[in-house]
C-alpha cells in the first residue's frame, strides 16, 4: 500500500483471536471453578479484567476471542447446556465490545494517561461492559428457559456478576492497561479502529 499505513494481514487477527480467546477460556474456567455461583457464573471472575483490556486494544476482534473464551470456559467447563450457551455467552462479548467502543471510538489512550482517558475507562470498562453484560448474561439464564429460578436466583447471580466483575476490572484491568498498552500498541496486533 502508499501512502498510509498497511493493512494488517487476517493471519494476525486470527492468532490474536485464537490466543486471546484461549487465555479467557483458562481464566473464565478456573473462576468458575474456584468462585461458583450458579452453573457458568463466578463470584469472582478474573477472566473479566484480560476481556476489558484486550477490549481497548484489540477491537472487535477482542469481542469474538471473549466470545469463545466465555463459551468454551465458563459454559462448557462451567456446566451450561449447549442450547444456552450459544447466545448466553455473548455477556463477554458485550463485556469487550463495550470497552472496545468507548476506547476506539472516543479515541482514550489505553495506557490510562489523562483523566479523560479514565473516565472513559470506567463509564465503558467498569460500568457500562459489566452491567450490559451481567444482564444479558443473568437474563438469558433466567428466560425463556429458566436454567436457573428467575424468582429467587435472577437477582443474586446478577448482583454477584456485576458487583464480582467491578471489583476485579477496577482492580486489574489499570494495571494490565498500564503496564502493557505500550507493548501492546507496538505489536501488529494492535487495533486502531474497531475493526
Amino acid at each position: 500500500m502508499s501512502g498510509g499505513k498497511e493493512a494488517i494481514p487476517y493471519t494476525t487477527r486470527i492468532v490474536t483471536v485464537g490466543v486471546t480467546g484461549g487465555l479467557i477460556a483458562v481464566l473464565a474456567a478456573f473462576g468458575v471453578m474456584a468462585f461458583p455461583i450458579v452453573p457458568g457464573v463466578a463470584g469472582i471472575y478474573p477472566a473479566i479484567a484480560f476481556i476489558v483490556a484486550f477490549g481497548a486494544w484489540f477491537g472487535v476482534w477482542a469481542a469474538i476471542a471473549a466470545y469463545i473464551g466465555c463459551f468454551i470456559g465458563a459454559g462448557i467447563v462451567g456446566g451450561v447446556p449447549l442450547a444456552i450457551n450459544i447466545y448466553w455467552s455473548l455477556a463477554d462479548f458485550w463485556e469487550a465490545l463495550i470497552p472496545a467502543i468507548g476506547f476506539k471510538v472516543f479515541k482514550a489512550d489505553p495506557e490510562l494517561k489523562t483523566a479523560r482517558d479514565w473516565i472513559i475507562f470506567i463509564v465503558f470498562g467498569v460500568i457500562l461492559g459489566n452491567l450490559i453484560g451481567g444482564l444479558w448474561g443473568s437474563i438469558t439464564l433466567a428466560w425463556p428457559i429458566q436454567f436457573i429460578a428467575w424468582e429467587t436466583v435472577f437477582v443474586p447471580t446478577f448482583v454477584a456478576w456485576f458487583l464480582g466483575n467491578v471489583v476485579v476490572t477496577i482492580v486489574v484491568s489499570p494495571i494490565l492497561l498500564r503496564g502493557l498498552s505500550k507493548h501492546i500498541k507496538r505489536s501488529m496486533a494492535y487495533t486502531e479502529g474497531l475493526v
